[in-house]
């Protein structure tokens, strides 16, 4: 790494700092409330409140009483969301929720959040190893991911945990990548006990016969798991598993949902109408899930996961490991029930890597392809021809395709 690397990194970061603060910071984070809220209800002694929601998951706050906490520190008619992590988290974050204001909290994480962004850039290099390609051309052209794309200006504007997840699975593969496979097991472990599904990312680890990973990403989850109980109790979790449930049985249809089952629900059931009267309309649905098209998503998951060992056989173990894991997590996205916009910053942080794994050419077409089918002027053009969430569902689904095609063609050409 020379010192322009360096150099050149340091200015991007500090643009990437400068710009998330001076655009997201100060305002209301729905996502991030319902974390925050959920703190200071185990903070406080209201439990009861952590795990509440309305009879129809998504589109709502989660109950009045939380509404009347957030207007009683003067923020009046905003919603916040239900909470659908695990209970040790609330617990965790609970001293510092009833000694901040939601807005230091938010301001806090804005910032925590656009580290982790960073970190996941450098990450990302680090797990690829381009042979042609320095740590600060490689940042310059995920800074400009970054600044072009749906995605990332979602997971900011959401002030998304998803940014801290995207770290904590970069990290742990890049740990593999260098030959710490008990590291990478914890830290996987760890990101699976934030949000579940970095769970099946356990599959890269057990295609590469990295048994010491897997293991210890099981290990460290299933530790997690009992911790959390131990510390918030039985009867907390009991409500996490019936929270879930309750998400599980809707599906929002939005242009920003890229999974398969979002768009083959908005094209084959045309007469859906909307069961949150107040989001009811063309560009948000929340809609009960249809029994086919759940299970043919499934299927899908499990096909694409199977097809990705079959064809990783012949790969010395660890020679194609980002093209693995880009893979997995292109088919997570599109074969999960909510592939939403900003799942995708993990994938397009690895979107570089195209110039490793193919032509100049090739690789070229495939970055400006992926970026520009979830860029802001392509979404701000199809909003101004008034086009219905089709066409952005669509081309989302066509970057995690050119996405994962790039990753499947990695694997391929590692075989040996």
């Amino acid at each position: 790494m020379t010192r322009v690397d360096i150099r050149t990194s340091i200015l991007v970061a500090l643009g990437i700092l400068g710009a998330v603060w001076g655009v997201f910071s100060g305002g209301w984070d729905a996502d991030l409330s319902a974390i925050y809220f959920a703190a200071y209800s185990y903070g406080t002694g209201q439990t009861d409140l952590i795990y509440m929601s309305e009879p129809v998951f998504f589109g709502s706050s989660a109950s009045r009483q939380w509404e009347a906490m957030a207007g009683a520190m003067g923020h009046t008619g905003v919603p916040v969301l239900p909470y659908i992590y695990a209970p040790i988290w609330a617990a965790v974050l609970a001293p510092i929720a009833v000694a901040v204001t939601p807005a230091s909290f938010f301001n806090a994480v804005l910032m925590i959040h656009a580290v982790a962004c960073i970190g996941s850039m450098g990450l990302a290099w680090r797990i690829v190893q381009p042979r042609a390609m320095g740590l600060g051309v490689w940042m310059v052209i995920s800074a400009a991911i970054v600044i072009l794309t749906t995605p990332f200006f979602m997971g900011f504007w959401l002030n998304q945990p998803q940014f801290l997840v995207t770290f904590l699975i970069l990290l742990a593969f890049e740990r593999a990548f260098s030959g710490r496979p008990v590291t990478a097991g914890i830290v996987l472990g760890f990101a699976a006990a934030l949000k579940i599904t970095p769970a099946i990312f356990v599959f890269v680890f057990l295609i590469n016969r990295n048994w010491s990973a897997a293991l210890a990403a099981v290990v460290s989850g299933c530790a997690v798991l009992g911790l959390s109980i131990a510390v918030a109790g039985v009867d907390l979790h009991i409500a996490f598993a019936e929270q879930l449930q309750r998400a599980g049985s809707y599906l929002v249809l939005t242009p920003i949902n890229f999974s398969v089952e979002g768009i083959l629900t908005h094209l084959t059931q045309p007469d859906l109408v909307s069961l949150n009267e107040a989001r009811d309309g063309a560009t948000f649905m929340v809609v009960g899930t249809v029994a086919w098209i759940g299970m043919a998503s499934k299927i899908g998951l499990i096909v694409s996961i199977a097809l990705l060992w079959f064809v990783s056989r012949k790969v010395p173990p660890g020679d194609a490991l980002f093209g693995q894991v880009l893979v997995i997590w292109c088919s997570i996205i599109f074969f999960g029930p909510l592939g939403w916009s900003h799942y995708l910053i993990g994938p397009l942080a690895l979107l570089p890597a195209a110039f490793s794994a193919l032509s100049r050419s090739w690789a070229i077409s495939t970055v400006c392809l992926c970026a520009a089918a979830v860029s802001h002027p392509m979404q701000t053009v199809l909003t101004a021809v008034g086009t219905s969430m089709t066409g952005p569902m669509l081309l989302g689904a066509l970057s995690l395709t050119g996405m994962s095609i790039m990753g499947a063609v990695a694997v391929a050409r590692a075989r040996r």
